[in-house]
């Protein structure tokens, strides 16, 4: 799993909750446990995808992950 980088707000711990079950799709959050900001939900169609439940979350949760880690100014390497 890749590491969650610190909260750009505030600089507190990041979590990833991940729902397998969210009604028919399942979806990912991540959410920063000091000040709640959060990236969006994402959820994932896993019959369209022809995914199967676990497989949909992992998904969702990798595209969370993304999001929250993404940086407006980063350096390039």
């Amino acid at each position: 799993m890749t590491e969650l980088k610190p909260c750009p707000f505030c600089g507190g711990h990041a979590q990833c909750n991940t729902d397998y079950d969210f009604g028919k799709f399942p979806s990912s959050i991540v959410i920063c446990t000091n000040c709640q900001c959060s990236t969006k939900l994402y959820t994932i169609d896993h019959v369209f995808e022809e995914l199967t439940r676990k497989e949909a979350g992992n998904k969702a949760k990798q595209q969370a992950i993304a999001a929250w880690n993404k940086r407006a100014k980063e350096k390039e390497e």
